[in-house]
């Protein structure tokens, strides 16, 4: 979830001078390979010197540190009106969760059984998660 949201805000800091753009995207696409191998590094050396459950604790400087730079480093944005469409998220994130369900039990009871098909075929006719509506402008 995090790497949507990342991208978007880079998306937004770069979207008035296209040059920068692409250097940010090169830079963004670039990270992501980088950052898995490191993470995958890290990972192995913290888990051979301390112990497995560092390797869950190590988020806690990291993300504190990110959360008392962001404000030096990041721009202000601009404030939008807007509101939450609370229904439609509830909405989608039910079936969201009831289309995971479904594979993942699919192979237990039978990707043609009626329990499967069921499941699957309410997440195909759900107006919210199927909707070309979108609650936010994009352009």
């Amino acid at each position: 979830m995090i790497a949507p949201s990342a991208l978007s805000i880079v998306m937004n800091l770069f979207s008035a001078n296209k040059s920068e753009m692409n250097k940010a995207m090169g830079i963004w696409g670039a990270a992501a390979p980088v950052g898995g191998t490191a993470g995958v590094f890290l990972g192995g050396i913290i888990t051979a010197w301390f112990d497995w459950p560092w390797v869950f604790l190590i988020n806690v400087p990291i993300g504190i540190a990110v959360l008392a730079l962001s404000p030096t480093l990041l721009p202000k944005g601009v404030r939008r009106k807007g509101s939450i469409d609370y229904l439609r998220v509830l909405t989608i994130t039910l079936s969201s969760g009831l289309l995971i369900y479904s594979i993942v039990t699919a192979n237990e009871k039978g990707w043609s059984s009626i329990q499967t098909v069921i499941l699957l075929s309410a997440n195909a006719i759900n107006p919210a998660s199927s909707s070309l509506h979108n609650t936010i402008p994009l352009t």
